[in-house]
């Protein structure tokens, strides 16, 4: 949906014509999207939103100004809708410093052991201070023929979950499975991972696993970290090419036009810009729902602006390699968010990687603050886009997979992740010549 409603935001002529009032703008676009039943107002997520957040990018207006108007038109919204209630947007919560992010041990397994009638692939070991993740591979029945293979496909099951397993240590630590998950790749798999409770002693060599004893290696991929600052462009430039690398949370690519034509009209950008025509033929180029991409029809990706030329044409291919890589990579803060790469699963149609972040910046922020993109780039010139997948949330943080798409290039040595915040980004160099096919 545009909520702008065409060129000009459908506002009437004499509005463009006077000194610009970010707040009367807004306000009656408001009054535009009244009249639309369909207008979503999922959590923070009102229509205005977006629009709202360019303006404070373009300090044509105070974030909490901007969020006075859109709690009225929340409120209105339901009002005119005769349900029964109030809505109110409390702003949501700004940044915070949540603590830092406490280091892992990883220890590989990769062994397989009997579990009912079939074999399991047990991968590897998280160990935290009370308890870890243990991480497996289920092989299932072959794909019907003709059934194109995807990393992605929804959960099919979970091996331990009419009972868990009984797991000690070789130190005798006893462990207690708190809970566990597992997400099928159509290729016959289900990766999954049990949740771990209790002691498990630095110095272990091995598991027991229902009697089945595993060695635990603790070899990992190389990996460097390190903080740069961010490309100078203006706070407009930044906050546009920023909404458009980060899906809204439904999935989809923001729409830009409303919120270029709300800087239009605020005199905040150049209708005639090279900003714009490249924003503009990025978006053109941007599959609707990026973690679900499919190749589309027609055009080139050579004129387009990087890294977005070289992540458009890569998308659809299914050429990605078959690997799992461990990691203990954690990076230094980055304007106040810190970030850890856990693991790297690549498959045929994209990778995704195990991260924690600190503090919770997946979820909404306030007007004035940049949602944080997750990048990829490797040795080849190609970059990569990431969006949250699965995660959980904690007073202090989210853990979780982050998804990244088009597929990863099979001749790439080094892998670059990259977790873009305000004027810096934090970035774990990983070598891809460690990995090992797991399949």
């Amino acid at each position: 949906m545009n909520p702008a409603g065409g060129s000009g935001a459908g506002l009437p002529r004499w509005v463009l014509m006077v000194a610009f009032d970010a707040e009367t703008y807004l306000r009656l676009l408001g009054e535009r999207l009244l009249a639309d039943p369909d207008q979503d107002q999922h959590r923070h997520r009102s229509a205005l939103r977006d629009v709202a957040a360019a303006l404070v990018a373009a300090g044509t207006i105070g974030a909490e100004q901007a969020w006075r108007v859109i709690d009225d038109y929340a409120t209105a919204t339901r009002i005119r809708a005769d349900r029964p209630g109030f809505v109110h947007f409390g702003p949501p919560p700004r940044r915070r410093n949540g603590g830092g992010l406490v280091p892992r041990q990883t220890m590989v397994i990769e062994q397989e052991i009997p579990v009912g009638a079939g074999q399991l692939l047990l991968r590897d070991l998280a160990v935290t201070a009370d308890g870890g993740r243990l991480r497996y591979r289920q092989h299932l029945e072959a794909p019907s023929s003709g059934q194109r293979a995807r990393l992605f496909s929804r959960p099919v099951g979970f091996s331990w979950r009419v009972k868990p397993p009984e797991i000690v240590d070789s130190e005798g630590n006893r462990l207690v499975v708190r809970s566990g998950s597992g997400g099928g790749d159509g290729d016959g798999y289900v990766d999954g991972e049990l949740e771990l409770r209790g002691t498990i002693a630095p110095e272990a060599a091995w598991l027991e696993i229902d009697g089945t004893r595993v060695g635990l290696d603790r070899r990992t991929a190389r990996s460097e970290v390190r903080i740069d600052a961010l490309e100078d462009r203006s706070p407009v430039e930044r906050f546009l090419w920023r909404r458009l690398a980060v899906p809204e949370w439904s999935g989809l690519t923001t729409d830009l036009e409303p919120l270029i034509e709300a800087l239009l009209a605020a005199g905040a950008v150049d209708e005639g810009s090279r900003v714009l025509s490249d924003l503009r033929d990025v978006e053109a180029r941007m599959p609707r729902r990026p973690l679900h991409q499919r190749p589309l029809p027609g055009g080139s990706t050579r004129c387009l602006v990087e890294p977005w030329g070289s992540l458009l044409r890569r998308l659809g291919r299914d050429d990605g390699p078959d690997c799992t890589l461990v990691l203990d990579a954690l990076t230094p803060s980055c304007d106040g968010v810190q970030f850890a790469a856990n693991s790297i699963t690549s498959g045929p149609a994209g990778f995704e990687v195990e991260f924690e972040v600190a503090p919770n910046v997946l979820g909404v922020g306030a007007l004035d603050e940049l949602p944080v993109a997750w990048w990829a780039r490797d040795d080849r010139g190609n970059h990569y886009l990431g969006g949250p997948a699965d995660r959980s949330i904690s007073d202090n943080g989210a853990q979780g997979t982050m998804r990244y798409w088009p597929a990863l290039d099979p001749r790439a040595k080094r892998l670059d992740l990259l977790m873009c915040v305000d004027s810096y980004q934090a970035i774990v160099s990983v070598s891809l010549e460690s990995g090992e096919d797991s399949r």
